[in-house]
């Protein structure tokens, strides 16, 4: 089935200043997946001696790679900290940027009370706070189809309800194209718009010379979770020498009938649940078993889709499933709910593996990787 993207807006990636003030080689990249004009937010540790190895980052449903780096981890560190420490660069993906369906109206309570949580209010800085929480709360109004500016004025209104001028922006971001249809006669699907701008960005990066695309990691939360899961696996697959571990985080593998509550999908105007369609098996890929791939899995224990932790379900069921396939995989599980990262670093170490394929300088990370974790 195909997804119809009513409206496509400009790409939005930017850096934050702290970035582009501290690391003057990061760049915006701007590429094509073949149809739709495309970007990167690409942060460049300075000083770089030898090209450096990719961790590719893709956000949560309704996300962008505007001001990127995104929000940091428990200990107050962001993925241009840990890059900067041990001389990888980071790359900040962005999903097209498209239109929505109309929003409800009233605003769901859950999506106000997400921005409120955060301390945005009627206030003077409400703009300005909702701005700031706009990635947080995307796992929450992207999936109720609740655009951002009705979001944001419900919340610095402060009646609860929509009364915005319209714009039918979701979020200014979007969703990622993981194709629908997996099952035992497909197998894992690689064809997509987004496979193309994945594979074009390597392609760029690799033109530049200061980047080592014989190396190249993913990660992502949330929806940006079922990206790493799916793509990770489709360019293990192209070029297996080249990605050789992913970390995925807030969402695992749902398989059909497992009983797990996943928001609505991308197509159809959303008739089923993500891996619940009439063909679908699994979301967001089958578990391919192959040699040199290794599953990084990151969860909380209070993590879920309306009120359930079957998020932190999904994640159990990747971890059990891909080491049941016989292959190498860690988890790291802590208290949370979604995308509350515990530690970036547990995540860069897990990927390096010992093997200093990511951690290129040779600064091993004075972390015990066995906290709350598990390895094959």
């Amino acid at each position: 089935m195909a997804w119809s993207i009513p409206r496509v807006y400009p790409p939005r990636c930017s850096l934050s200043l702290a970035v582009t003030s501290s690391m003057p080689q990061s760049m915006v990249l701007n590429l094509t997946d073949g149809k739709h004009p495309r970007c990167a937010s690409v942060v460049v540790p300075p000083n770089a001696t030898r090209p450096m190895p990719v961790l590719f980052d893709f956000h949560g449903s309704g996300g962008n790679a505007h001001d990127y780096p995104h929000p940091a981890d428990s200990t107050g560190s962001s993925w241009a900290d840990i890059a900067l420490a041990h001389g990888f660069a980071v790359v900040g993906g962005e999903a097209l940027q498209f239109s929505a369906p109309p929003s409800p109206s009233p605003v769901p309570s859950d999506c106000v009370k997400c921005f409120t949580d955060a301390g945005c209010d009627a206030g003077a800085d409400c703009t300005d706070c909702c701005r700031k929480s706009q990635s947080r709360c995307a796992a929450t109004c992207g999936p109720e189809h609740v655009p951002f500016p009705s979001a944001m004025a419900a919340v610095c209104r402060g009646d609860g309800h929509d009364r915005s001028d319209g714009g039918g922006f979701s979020w200014h971001g979007g969703q990622w194209l993981i194709p629908e249809v997996q099952n035992e006669t497909t197998g894992i699907v690689c064809d997509s718009l987004d496979l193309t701008y994945v594979e074009s960005m390597i392609s760029a990066l690799k033109l530049l010379r200061i980047f080592d695309t014989s190396r190249v990691f993913f990660t992502g939360c949330s929806m940006g979770s079922a990206m790493t899961g799916w793509v990770a696996q489709c360019m293990h697959r192209s070029t297996p020498a080249a990605v050789t571990a992913f970390a995925t985080q807030s969402t695992g593998l749902k398989i059909k009938g497992d009983g797990l509550s996943f928001p609505p999908d991308n197509y159809d105007g959303g008739a089923t649940t993500w891996g619940e369609c009439d063909e679908c098996k699994w979301f967001p890929a089958p578990v391919v078993r192959t040699e040199g791939l290794k599953a990084c899995v990151v969860d909380q224990t209070e993590d879920g889709f309306g009120g359930t932790v079957d998020f932190y379900e999904s994640s159990l069921a990747l971890h059990a499933a891909w080491k049941a396939a016989g292959m190498r995989t860690a988890m790291s599980i802590h208290p949370g709910g979604h995308c509350a990262t515990h530690s970036l670093e547990w995540i860069a170490n897990c990927l390096d593996d010992g093997t200093s394929r990511l951690l290129s300088r040779g600064m091993r990370l004075a972390y015990a990787v066995v906290e709350s974790a598990e390895s094959l």
